[in-house]
């Protein structure tokens, strides 16, 4: 029988860990960095601070398993598919970049789903952190839902791993030099000890594809050498019937399970050869057969780096199709990451096991003579074989519900990541949307959701501490931290204005413009610069007029055309110059430096100017003071005409030049009352609030009355579904009913939300979570691409 064996030469941690479902590498709820029990469902032979906590359904940690997420995925149908990226990483690389590559890895990456009908199952995630029961008297007290037993997690079942403790291994399979592997199908060269977790079969567990009976689906297999997947499939066992060795009463009741793993001493013994016990009047459903393709490159030791992607290694599953035969069922997804060593042929027969080094065990850090200098290898023969695990929390496959055309491909769309900055997170990731760009036809549909815990380790992160909360809130300008709607700093709600106007030669220029209250230049300087804010200075004009009546330019007056107004934006008394007013009085110097003669005079001319079609600037100490004594000092006057309809009733103006420098800089703690910031856009633009969605399809949210209004999507989107439309009569929560108010970093908000269906508008859009902004090390945005 040739195997295909699973060797890593490696003493570091080799790990895998999903991201995209949430994978748990065995926690549940813990709220420390460390899980608390590694053998709580399967051997994950993971570093002990990776995975994610089990969905909340609200917004406190689960204390009833009802309380509890679960993330639904709506089924394929026979006429379009429903689409689930699956993200991970694998910590020691995978495949080859090409024929050259040193550092190439032989690596296979198996992708299988299990699942029970949720008015029946077992499958659960448990309450607490306890390994479930072993042996028939504990069977037993597990069955029951009393106390600690009723509360741990179980995927495989008990009788799953009782014919597994019973059965006799494979001999044939490749051990190293791990002697001490005993003889029952528990014991494997990576699980010697017989050691449990869950109820996992370990033999199962360590090789692929396996020869007996399992609760475990094919989805795909990602491997660095393609040419062998026609082995592979043909024993796969979504269409090949496995078989195991019982002994039954009568034609109902099993006796038990054998110790008996061949069809031949299994007879002798008294026992049936059985697989999968089929009436022959129903009629079956067929597994897909699973793909098998070349795995994504990623790079070993460098945490998911993959060749020219800025992605996570990923793989699109089409959701199964069940037919409408069941309402709902209980799911779990996992990951198997299998790296070989290429010291020693992986594929082999139990004869042919000798390698590179000779003979037909490995041996620990193996040395070798190099030009009469004798080197040694850190070898360990224990990590050479190893298999490596990850499986997400429960989570639900169900039909479509009715709403949803059967003929439109479904893209799913959620959230991966924790709280935390990257070194507390890691190896799991910061926050960010999966995928985090999705590219889709403008007929496919999107189901938005995602999930969250509220038991998070003590970490850095935006709102109550230990909250994972996402939303989604569109982007009005790529890139921009901003998003649509009003933007407001403390104390100060912004308010967006547009005006045009025609230009001498008969243009029509529009602008957008940020109207800014009460705040100081440099606080007026960083909300124009969030806003991406930039003005157009060319219709700006500067007038000066000298001191004093005896020089000729003081009394200059300064004139709109006859349908303009005056808007003043700068003022200023003094000298920074010796070409302006250059006309001596007495011994009166003609220069100072910048900013050593300068007096604020804008207070003064705006009340002589702004708004008016013209006016005079004769100007001197009187007025404001002698900023500089002995020196011959002008007036300074910023302005520009707009039309009598579009005229801004505004105090002053923090205008952001293109070449990346403020035009005014003075006075920068005067606070003041009223002033904006713009940007020139074309006429079209005026409405530049993104408009992603085309329609609502389906809702999540079972006391909305009606999908009509697009902008209540977005409400919910934004709110993370704690508003569930606008107005009381239209659903149970409504934003303007007089009851609780949304928290603005979402902390009242659930960290579930199960989302909404939609059909988007073509173009690219851009979208962001509000909460998980920080930009040093959060930065929760995504987009979707509409063609």
């Amino acid at each position: 029988m040739n195997l295909f064996s699973s060797l890593l030469a490696s003493t570091a941690l080799a790990d895998v860990y999903m991201h995209f479902p949430r994978g748990s590498n065995n926690r549940l709820n813990e709220n420390s960095e460390v899980r608390r029990n590694g053998n709580r469902l399967f051997d994950s032979q993971n570093n002990n601070e990776g995975g994610y906590n089990v969905g909340d359904k609200f917004d406190k940690p689960a204390e009833k398993a009802e309380e509890q997420s679960k993330a639904v995925f709506f089924e394929s149908t026979t006429e379009a598919p429903s689409e689930l990226a699956i993200e991970w990483w694998n910590q020691h690389g995978c495949g080859r970049r090409d024929a050259d590559d040193a550092n190439w890895v032989n690596c296979q990456i198996v992708l299988q789903y299990m699942c029970e009908d949720s008015s029946s199952t077992k499958i659960k995630n448990g309450l607490n952190t306890n390994t479930n029961a072993s042996g028939e008297r504990e069977r037993r007290r597990r069955d029951t839902t009393d106390g600690d037993h009723g509360e741990r997690g179980v995927h495989e079942s008990w009788e799953y791993y009782d014919s597994c403790y019973k059965r006799d291994r494979n001999y044939g399979l490749f051990t190293g030099n791990e002697a001490r592997v005993r003889g029952g199908a528990i014991y494997t060269r990576q699980n010697p000890g017989g050691e449990r977790r869950g109820y996992e079969c370990p033999e199962e567990r360590d090789y692929y594809p396996y020869w007996h009976p399992t609760p475990w689906k094919d989805i795909a297999v990602l491997t660095s050498e393609p040419g062998k997947c026609t082995d592979l499939l043909d024993e796969n066992g979504n269409r090949n019937m496995k078989y195991e060795c019982v002994h039954r009463v009568d034609d109902y009741s099993t006796l038990g399970y054998s110790k008996f793993n061949n069809k031949e001493e299994c007879e002798y013994s008294g026992g049936e050869w059985t697989g999968k016990a089929i009436p022959e009047e129903n009629c079956i459903l067929l597994e897909k057969a699973p793909d098998c393709k070349m795995a994504p490159w990623s790079r070993p030791n460098h945490l998911g780096q993959t060749d020219d992607s800025n992605n996570f290694p990923s793989y699109k599953w089409e959701l199964p199709n069940f037919h409408g035969l069941l309402e709902s069922q209980e799911c779990v997804l996992r990951i198997r990451y299998n790296v070989t060593t290429n010291d020693y042929l992986d594929d082999f027969a139990s004869d042919t096991s000798k390698g590179y080094f000779a003979g037909l065990e490995s041996h620990d850090d193996p040395k070798v003579t190099y030009r009469g200098a004798r080197l040694q290898l850190a070898l360990d023969s224990a990590q050479t074989g190893r298999v490596f695990q990850d499986r997400t929390h429960v989570f639900q496959l169900k039909p479509r519900p009715t709403s949803v055309p059967s003929d439109k491909t479904i893209k799913n769309l959620g959230v991966r990541g924790r709280r935390g900055n990257i070194v507390q997170a890691f190896p799991s990731v910061e926050y960010d949307f999966s995928p985090t760009i999705l590219e889709m036809n403008r007929d496919d549909l999107v189901h938005i959701q995602w999930e969250g815990s509220n038991s998070n380790p003590k970490s850095e992160g935006e709102g109550r501490q230990g909250t994972d909360r996402s939303n989604i809130v569109p982007i009005t300008v790529a890139g921009a931290s901003i998003p649509a709607g009003t933007p407001s700093f403390p104390n100060n709600e912004l308010e967006l204005d547009y005006f045009k106007y025609k230009t001498k030669e008969g243009t029509t220029r529009a602008f957008k413009s940020l109207i800014i209250k009460d705040s100081t230049l440099p606080e007026i300087v960083q909300q124009c610069e969030a806003a991406k804010m930039i003005p157009d200075l060319s219709e700006i004009k500067i007038s000066h007029s000298c001191e004093h009546s005896f020089q000729g330019d003081n009394n200059r007056f300064i004139t709109c055309e006859e349908d303009e107004i005056l808007e003043i934006l700068d003022a200023w008394y003094g000298r920074e110059n010796d070409s302006i007013c250059n006309v001596e009085r007495g011994g009166g110097g003609l220069y100072n430096a910048p900013g050593e003669c300068r007096r604020d005079a804008k207070w003064v001319i705006d009340g002589r100017c702004n708004r008016q079609r013209g006016c005079s600037l004769g100007f001197g100490n009187s007025y404001v003071g002698d900023p500089c004594r002995g020196t011959t000092k002008y007036l300074e006057v910023s302005y520009r005409c707009n039309t009598i309809a579009e005229a801004p009733e505004i105090e002053y103006y923090a205008l952001l030049l293109q070449n990346g420098s403020w035009f005014d800089d003075i006075n920068k703690n005067r606070v003041i009352s009223r002033t904006r910031c713009w940007a020139e856009i074309n006429e079209d633009e005026r409405d530049t609030e993104p408009k992603m969605f085309a329609e609502w399809i389906w809702s999540s949210v079972p006391s909305i009355k009606k999908l009509n209004k697009i902008e209540e999507l977005e409400l919910q989107l934004a709110s993370s579904g704690f508003y569930e439309c606008f107005e009381k009569d239209d659903c149970d929560y409504a934003l303007n009913e007089n009851r609780d108010q949304l928290q603005n970093q979402l902390d009242n908000a659930a960290a579930y939300f199960a989302g909404n269906i939609v059909q988007m508008n073509p173009g690219v859009h851009q979208y962001m979570s509000t909460r998980n902004n920080n930009f040093s090390n959060r930065a929760q945005k995504g987009t979707i691409i509409v063609i």
